[in-house]
């Protein structure tokens, strides 16, 4: 199944993109009803802020896997392009990004953990600096 977000499992039937915070990784082609996500922070959504976006086959596909998911975050767009779906992405803003790093870098006892923290931080700058190698 893909992923999206902070892993978690997208329980979406034809979808064709594994998305990991705003690291895009395309394994489809431009074909399917992309819809573009941004996270709330409620239990069953991404890190708030955080944009993300899926492939579903078509708007049906969609519309069936939106019935039976929990998923919290706010649906920014439907039916864009890849283009416009990576757009979208691409102006999640900094802040944000940087509370989910260290969000991601705490551990359960509330303790940021400052390995994770570094590799994470790494992993945000090279991402603003580089891109997602597009």
């Amino acid at each position: 199944m893909p992923k999206t977000g902070r892993g978690r499992e997208a329980e979406a039937e034809g979808s064709s993109h594994v998305v990991i915070d705003n690291n895009p990784r395309a394994v489809g082609t431009e074909r399917g009803y992309n819809v573009v996500f941004e996270g709330t922070g409620n239990k069953t959504s991404n890190h708030i802020g955080i944009r993300t976006w899926t492939s579903f086959e078509d708007k049906k596909a969609f519309i069936r896997w939106m019935r039976k998911s929990k998923n919290g975050d706010k649906i920014l767009a439907e039916g864009v392009t890849q283009d416009e779906a990576l757009n979208y992405i691409k102006q999640t803003r900094l802040a944000d990004q940087a509370a989910a790093v260290v969000a991601t870098s705490t551990t359960k006892d509330g303790e940021v953990d400052p390995i994770a923290l570094q590799f994470n931080l790494t992993n945000l700058l090279m991402l603003r600096r580089f891109g997602s190698g597009e």
